[in-house]
């Protein structure tokens, strides 16, 4: 998620210069983030699938290169380094609570939890196991899905671990998307800060959902 802000947020900022403020653009960024990681998990899919893990290792370093290349992009002052880390602290605060609800989950709490784990378990099968045959079973949210299979292989983690704290870390982040679209609407920070903390403690989908239902269609 890191990675896909960075790269949104120098896009953006090179784009339109100074036409937005560092929260604007903290919050455009936290909606746009897939964007890029999106792509990174496609190619490194389509990578394993064609090269083998030697791909990844090559498209791992690309992604790294690209990363602290951005990172010049950015002029950060004290107040914005500032702001950030409220903001930081803030998400954390949400994931904390978000978190905490999964103490006793086995799977999220919706019928169809079993069939998202098969389709992303299908997929982490192309990284252990490339053949040479194209991925043709029905599937549907491949966004979620090949991240979630990126994270899982990538990383070491189980399925399931990744499910369910990867879909509850986009729920504490979706709040944090809605400060642009007020904030260009009414001029006012307040408005779009009150926003954000309905949406994260207010709302009941991504506040207190579980389930499925469906956090796989937000991406």
């Amino acid at each position: 998620v890191v990675w896909g802000q960075t790269i949104f947020t120098a896009i953006f900022k090179k784009a339109f210069e100074d036409q937005f403020t560092f929260l604007e653009l903290f919050s455009l960024s936290l909606a746009g983030w897939i964007l890029p990681s999106s792509l990174l998990s496609v190619l490194l899919f389509i990578g394993v699938f064609l090269f083998g893990e030697i791909a990844a290792i090559v498209i791992f370093a690309i992604a790294t290169g690209v990363f602290i290349s951005t990172l010049f992009v950015w002029k950060l002052n004290r107040v914005s380094l500032l702001t950030g880390l409220i903001l930081i602290l803030s998400f954390a605060f949400f994931l904390t609570l978000k978190l905490a609800f999964l103490r006793n989950i086995i799977l999220p709490s919706y019928f169809d939890s079993a069939e998202h784990y098969r389709i992303i378990k299908y997929f982490v099968g192309y990284y252990e196991l490339p053949s040479n045959d194209l991925p043709l079973s029905n599937y549907y949210h491949v966004g979620f899905h090949l991240l979630s299979a990126s994270i899982s292989y990538f990383f070491d983690l189980e399925i399931v671990d990744t499910i369910l704290v990867f879909g509850q870390a986009m729920l504490a982040i979706l709040p944090f998307s809605l400060f642009f679209i007020v904030k260009r609407e009414t001029g006012s920070n307040a408005a779009a800060a009150f926003t954000g903390l309905l949406a994260g403690l207010g709302w009941h989908m991504p506040s207190h959902l579980m389930n499925w239902g469906k956090y796989p269609a937000l991406f």
